[in-house]
């Protein structure tokens, strides 16, 4: 801008020197022709010296405005080179920009790269995983269905297991009974003679003398069960009288009744059962699982003894828990051993307690020809009872009764 201004001054100089020297020509001729016109050529120097100083002006007037001009460039000049240094910075921040740009493009398409790579992968996956979807739906409906026969099977060898345990027990009581009979047969005639014997006598107590000897033969298990938690009978053998009784009792009119009473008493059992009763105490304040494994240890040890299974496990003591437990004799069975013992020799020993009378009827009924049962069972020792379960009742739901049988059965550990 500056240049340009100084051209326009320097063209406007030219300009006024070019008239000058024009004028100056003029002069020439008009001297040459007007040398008298002296008047002429002094306004020619006064002009002249108009001009000059004209010209004078003009040069300070340049001046000035160069002097401006500087002053007011000298700002813009450093503007302008903070904005050049502004601009370089910019310039190397595009370059590193730039580079960085390029080099996530180059990684960018490295990635693309990838993905398609992970893409079939993925791709592959997607089938093989439809292919073993499709394989465990076949499987599964063929689990449901396998699952399906197998519950109908377990019902079906569960019913088979109880029958053959019923048969097996039946079996094994019979040949025991056998053997022993065929080994022991006077002293089972003996303890024939003394069931007999206790029988005519039972005849003849009256009710009241009947549950009087039955609390003083057990006056510490009747005062035990007010207190037990459980009752469990162990019957080792039954018997069953099904003669005609009527006839024995005819010839006793009315006025003969009290005679009556007095030799054969108010009530007379049809059935007798002969083992053992276990009290079993302190089950509240053991857990689910310590009960559970307890009906596993007695139903083992009950198996054991009657039917000679083995016991799957020997270490009992790890269990950490052991219930209150009194026999019928008031013995305190108060180790897995002592517990052991009791069950093998109740079914390997004779044994001549009386553990529930059955089927009683009222001896007034016999004595008019009438056999209906008006008390279904009375157990020595226990006063009275909610419901009556054996065993396997109280077992029947424990979930490790079958833990060995299902090891074996489905090969949980091959």
């Amino acid at each position: 801008d500056r240049d340009v201004f100084i051209d326009l001054l320097q063209k406007e100089l030219n300009e006024k020197t070019g008239k000058c020297q024009v004028s100056e020509d003029n002069l020439t001729a008009f001297k040459n022709t007007l040398k008298n016109k002296e008047e002429l050529i002094e306004e020619l120097y006064i002009f002249q010296r108009n001009l000059n100083n004209k010209l004078k002006n003009n040069e300070e007037i340049i001046k000035d405005l160069q002097n401006k001009f500087d002053e007011e460039i000298s700002p813009l000049n450093s503007k302008l080179k903070n904005k050049e240094k502004f601009i370089e910075e910019l310039q190397n921040k595009l370059h590193e920009e730039t580079k960085k740009y390029q080099i996530s493009q180059e990684n960018l398409a490295s990635l693309n790269n990838e993905l398609k790579n992970k893409e079939k992968l993925i791709e592959e996956l997607q089938s093989k995983l439809d292919e073993e979807i499709k394989k465990y739906q076949i499987s599964q409906e063929n689990l449901a269905s396998l699952n399906n026969e197998l519950k109908k099977k377990e019902k079906f060898i569960e019913e088979l297991q109880n029958n053959l345990n019923e048969e097996i027990g039946k079996y094994q009581i019979s040949q025991k009974n056998l053997t022993s009979l065929n080994n022991q047969l006077k002293n089972k005639e003996e303890l024939i003679e003394e069931l007999q014997s206790q029988t005519e006598n039972f005849k003849k107590e009256t009710t009241s003398a009947f549950l009087s000897r039955i609390q003083t033969q057990h006056v510490e298990l009747g005062e035990l069960v007010n207190y037990v938690d459980m009752c469990i009978n162990f019957p080792v053998a039954e018997i069953t009288y099904t003669a005609d009784l009527s006839e024995s009792f005819e010839s006793f009119m009315d006025d003969n009744e009290v005679k009556l009473y007095e030799m054969y008493g108010h009530l007379f059992p049809r059935k007798i059962l002969i083992g053992g009763k276990l009290f079993i105490d302190d089950l509240k304040s053991a857990t689910s699982t310590q009960i559970d494994m307890f009906k596993s240890f007695l139903t083992w040890v009950y198996d054991s003894a009657k039917y000679k299974k083995t016991i799957p496990f020997n270490n009992f003591t790890a269990l950490k828990f052991f219930p209150k437990i009194t026999t019928s004799d008031g013995e305190n069975l108060n180790t897995y051993d002592k517990l052991t013992n009791w069950m093998n020799n109740l079914y390997q020993k004779n044994s001549d307690i009386i553990i529930s009378y059955n089927n009683i009827v009222p001896i007034s009924e016999l004595r008019f020809g009438k056999s209906s049962s008006s008390v279904n069972e009375m157990q020595p020792g226990v006063a009275n009872f909610k419901e009556k379960l054996s065993l396997r009742e109280w077992v029947k739901d424990s979930v490790y009764i079958n833990l060995t049988r299902w090891i074996k059965e489905f090969r949980l550990f091959q």
